[in-house]
This record gives C-alpha cells, structure tokens and sequence, in this order.
C-alpha cells in the first residue's frame, strides 16, 4: 500500500500575484529522482536494517509515497517505513529492493543491492577447561557457542569419558559433574544446531576427600 511520507525537500509555494497561481507540473518542473543509502548492505540471518529514501525534483509542493518489494522475499522480507524500507534478512544469498516513490503524476524507482551472509561455522565453548573436585563433589562446566544458524534453537549432550570415576548431566547452562572415585576424566559437550554439530572437552580430577586427624 502507498504510504504519504513528507513533503518533498525544499518546497516553493510559488503563488501567482494576478490568479492565484496553481502548483502543479509546468514546463520548468524537474524530473523526479529516487535513491537509497546505503546503495548496498550485508546483514547476517535475522538482521534488519534500515535503507533511507532520498527523494529529489518533482512536482512542487507534493507528498511523495512510495512501496518497497524485494526480488527475492526468502532471503530478504522488506516492507515499507516512514523514512525507506526495513530489511530483514532470511536466507543467505542476493537480493535486490527496490522502492517505487511517486509524487504527483511522476514516479521514480531506487534500488539497493542486500547480501545476506552464510553464518559462520557452528563452535563450541566449555568453561572452566579444567577442574580438581573431591569424591563425592559436583561441578558446573558452562557450555556457550558461535557462529551456527540464529534461527534455530541450539541443544546440548554431555558426557563422561569415565562414569566410573565422574557422572555428568545436562543442565541449563551446561553440564553438571559429580566426582564418584579418584582419577580423571575427560567431560565432552555436543551442541547440535541444525545440521551442525560441534563438541569440546574439558579435563575433571577427581580426588579423595581429605582425611580428618583425631
């Protein structure tokens, strides 16, 4: 739908001292003229940005309206604003907006070039990298990520090298140790996103609890 936006910039009200002096298209009137800035953008999945509409000539003292589309709607939704088109991006890929602007009985069309990026590649993180508990004991290892698709909610596995020596479970935040017989262990996490997969692993020393003396 065609949206009145603002006046266009500089207006002259040229009125005429003998009739009253309509406004509209005469000979002298300049062509209209559209563009966007930025001309071209990259934004990652889920990223909207804005693209502001720079409108030019035209008939004096008229509204400009205009409507955005994008040529490639999965990998870039657009819709129109008070000031340009908004994109958001969907898919990696190319796409191009283009905004129709008219103003009185002209029209004018900008375009703007809007690359989507690939994400970058799915990694996992566990913190601390090491850590000493006694038997018995538990411990937190919070595991976080980058990269991978924004869009989609990302799941954790965890698991002990030695159940014997170490449990593990799965918490909110990561993975949750309990230290079951002295010795080592090495905990994995596996964080699923997609199709992606990335593991990361942590080293647990589990130790005998100290000895009280009488």
């Amino acid at each position: 739908m065609l949206r009145a936006i603002w006046p266009l910039a500089p207006i002259l009200l040229l009125v005429s001292a003998c009739s009253g002096g309509d406004i509209g298209i005469g000979p002298g009137t300049p062509p209209l003229q559209a563009s966007f800035s930025p001309s071209s953008v990259a934004i990652d999945i889920g990223e909207t940005t804005n693209l502001f509409i720079a409108v030019s000539g035209g008939a004096l003292g008229t509204t400009a309206e205009w409507f955005c589309v994008s040529s490639s709607p999965g990998t870039a939704s657009v819709v129109d604003t008070n000031s340009g088109c908004a994109v958001t991006g969907g898919t990696p890929g190319v796409t191009t907006v283009t905004a129709v602007v008219i103003t009185g009985t002209q029209s004018a069309m900008a375009s703007a070039t809007v690359t989507v990026r690939t994400p970058p590649p799915l990694v996992a993180t566990m913190t601390p990298g090491a850590a000493v508990i006694t038997q018995g004991e538990t411990a937190d290892f919070t595991v976080g990520t980058t990269g991978g698709d924004p869009r989609v909610a990302a799941s954790c596995t965890c698991a002990s090298s030695n159940t014997g020596i170490a449990s593990v479970e799965v918490t909110a935040s990561g993975c949750r140790v309990t230290g079951v017989s002295p010795g080592g262990a090495t905990i994995t996490a596996t964080v699923t996103n997609g199709s992606e997969t990335s593991s990361v692993g942590a080293e647990l020393t589990v130790i005998e609890p100290p000895t009280l003396g009488r």
